[in-house]
């Protein structure tokens, strides 16, 4: 664990060099694994951040259709939302009536924070 914290502050070549002096007997398969847990980890966040924006696109094109143009400061609010929120709000807009409602929607939001 240390050493997944510890390699966004030190370079490769020092973490590498630590893990042959920790590891002389097994340091290639010690670095091996935590290449793949890295790679996991850059592979989850990359999803994480596709399904974002995945979310924010429906929303704005859902809301974009039922009202027209919608205004880059409601975009900013709208795309600032997490994840979850971004899908409560692609099933919420079925009922909106306006605009107004969803300056409601997301004033609630703010509040809760």
């Amino acid at each position: 664990m240390y050493l997944s914290v510890a390699k966004e502050q030190i370079s490769t070549e020092d973490l590498h060099m630590a893990i042959e002096q920790t590891f002389p007997e097994s340091s290639g398969e010690v670095i091996a694994q935590f290449a793949l847990d890295w790679i996991a980890e850059g592979e989850r966040k990359g999803e994480q951040k596709g399904e974002h924006k995945s979310a924010a696109r429906i929303s704005l094109r859902l809301l974009e259709r039922r009202f027209g143009a919608i205004s880059d400061d409601l975009r900013e609010m709208i795309s600032s939302l997490s994840t979850e929120q971004l899908e409560r709000l692609s099933e919420d807009l079925l009922d909106f009536t306006s605009l107004d409602d969803l300056a409601a929607w997301l004033d609630r939001r703010q509040e809760r924070k």
